[in-house]
């Protein structure tokens, strides 16, 4: 993992450094690959992908709001700290465990699920 952010290494200011005052950090940098690998050794995962700005920022504010969402019922701070603080990659492997399952027992072969997943059920 890069020491410090590749936008950073740019030097170009940007109309967000006019604005705010400060410069916009893209936290895994402008191509995604900006991480590293944290060991976490939990249930689900033994180490996850952080995004480079993550990990090396000395301090964090979270702003979070209300939303609805499918799989976790409302997106708040853990959500969104879980979620928005991964690359693309750490994004996937969260993602990953959530594939369709088949129940045999109920199964008629109508073929529905298959219409309605792009995915596969294994």
């Amino acid at each position: 993992m890069p020491a410090r952010c590749p936008q950073c290494e740019l030097g170009e200011r940007t109309a967000e450094d006019e604005v705010l005052g400060a410069p916009l950090i893209i936290a895994d940098g402008l191509a995604g690959d900006w991480y590293g690998d944290t060991e976490i050794a939990k249930k689900h995962f033994a180490s996850v992908k952080i995004a480079g700005g993550i990990l090396s920022a000395p301090s964090m504010i979270v702003m979070s709001h209300f939303k609805g969402h499918g799989l976790a019922g409302f997106g708040g701070a853990i959500k969104n700290l879980g979620m928005g603080c991964a690359p693309g990659a750490g994004k996937m492997d969260q993602h990953r465990g959530v594939l369709p399952s088949i129940h045999e027992t109920g199964c008629v072969a109508c073929g529905v699920c298959v219409l309605k997943s792009a995915c596969v059920a294994p």
